[in-house]
């Protein structure tokens, strides 16, 4: 072969690069207090549990492999939790995806996320890697600007969530809403004008941390702040995350693609 060294890209091998980044990821969960779950692939069908492959067996309906946190929000009765996973995700066309993912339960709701971020960064670091960036939104930023075109909320959300902005000038709102949600669209800086955001960057003081208001996570569960971490070619999503409520208490999350650390670690899926 002339010298070459050919990668392997059997199944053995790509599991062998799963077990050495989830190895790393579970020894800085298991430093940091967390503990493993193993939550059931299968789930009954409801309105909160997200994504997944549905199925009936003629008298219920359920789905194989959903979200997990979507599946935790309405199960987790304890007000103080730090739990991990590692799970397959289905979607509705049986494409199959791996993820490891943490959750932080506790009554303060921004210490679970600075708590978070902070974790998810050492995980990058651990794996050797340290070009990344993590962008933060907020929900109330734009339920603000909706504030006065209520009835238009659901539209500019989704604008939003697709990226589509030319249809927010097709709206019928105000001049000067349109003005202000599209200036908002623009935004990505490292003093965003939410408080709440700011303090949060403050303490954790790192130049990899941005505010993007240019977009809205999908999660429906997310009740405000919520993340994305990339790595430098922005089209490789890392990991995903954000608050959300359970029953008694205040969650935060994130689980990262294993699909997507691979190839950053310099694997090639087939």
């Amino acid at each position: 072969m002339n010298g070459t060294v050919l990668k392997r890209k059997d199944f053995l091998y790509v599991s062998e690069k799963y077990a050495f980044i989830t190895s790393v990821i579970r020894d800085v969960l298991h430093s940091n207090g967390f503990h493993e779950i193993f939550p059931s692939s299968v789930h009954k069908c409801t309105s909160s549990v997200c994504d997944g492959l549905k199925f009936s067996d003629g008298k219920n309906f359920y789905v194989i492999n959903p979200d997990i946190t979507s599946c935790l929000i309405n199960s987790i009765t304890e007000s103080t939790a730090k739990i991990f996973y590692i799970a397959e995700k289905l979607d509705s066309y049986m494409n199959s995806s791996w993820q490891i993912g943490f959750e932080i339960i506790s009554p303060q709701e921004s210490s679970n996320i600075t708590d978070t971020l902070k974790t998810a960064i050492t995980i990058m670091e651990k794996l050797g890697k340290t070009r990344f960036f993590i962008d933060l939104g907020s929900l109330k930023i734009w339920e603000d600007l909706c504030m006065g075109v209520k009835e238009f909320q659901k539209e500019i959300f989704e604008a939003v969530k697709s990226q589509n902005f030319s249809s927010i000038l097709e709206m019928s709102i105000p001049e000067k809403t349109k003005k202000s949600l599209l200036k908002t669209i623009e935004l990505r800086t490292q003093n965003p004008p939410l408080p709440s955001i700011q303090e949060i960057m403050t303490e954790i003081n790192d130049e990899r941390l941005w505010f993007d208001a240019s977009f809205i996570n999908q999660k429906e569960y997310y009740t405000d702040i919520f993340f994305n971490l990339f790595s430098t070619d922005p089209t490789l999503m890392l990991g995903v995350g954000g608050t959300y409520k359970t029953k008694i208490s205040w969650g935060c999350g994130m689980s990262f693609s294993l699909e997507n650390l691979f190839r950053l670690i310099g694997g090639d899926i087939l």
